[in-house]
């Protein structure tokens, strides 16, 4: 019954979403805890106390155009050191799935020697416990990661059906 009631409500997003497809309008599989079902993500409240801070760290910065183009050319050094990575047998250590950084986004894979992917949750913990934070999965910005993996309507559902899920 409340799922019907979500349904109705018509907003599926932060966390309210086992699965989703965006190569398939309404098609959508709703989380079936009633806490989580209907959960629209989590305000930041804190984010809003530093606003003031944060407007004065762009301003000494020198401005939003500097930020951005620092950004943009970490994230073009990353780019080319991830794409020289190689392992003992001389296959590559990443998988990156666009040409250029993306939004100072590298959308990318690590592998095994053998080609295989490592998993992406596996590659967050291990990152985590050396003090990096990075951010792993595909459901944040499903349709962009299906278009990059190529990965059809069905290959979703399998990979769902298969016990994936945010954070597998």
């Amino acid at each position: 019954q409340f799922l019907a009631l979500k349904r109705e409500y018509g907003y599926f997003g932060g966390g309210s979403l086992e699965r989703y497809s965006a190569t398939v309008p309404n098609w959508q599989v709703l989380k079936r805890d009633l806490p989580d079902a209907f959960s629209d993500g989590t305000p930041h409240f804190r984010g809003h106390a530093a606003l003031t801070y944060g407007f004065a760290e762009i301003r000494r910065c020198g401005g939003i155009d500097i930020i951005h183009e620092h950004a943009n050319s970490l994230a073009t050094e990353l780019y080319f050191r991830l794409s020289q990575l190689r392992h003992y047998n001389q296959a590559p250590v990443i998988r990156i799935y666009s040409k250029i950084p993306y939004s100072n986004i590298i959308a990318c894979n690590i592998l095994r020697s053998d080609g295989s992917t490592v998993s992406p949750s596996l590659v967050t913990t291990l990152a985590k416990a050396q003090g990096i934070i990075i951010r792993s999965g595909c459901l944040c910005n499903a349709g962009r990661c299906a278009q990059l993996l190529q990965l059809s309507h069905d290959d979703i559902v399998q990979s769902w059906e298969r016990g994936a899920a945010c954070g597998s």
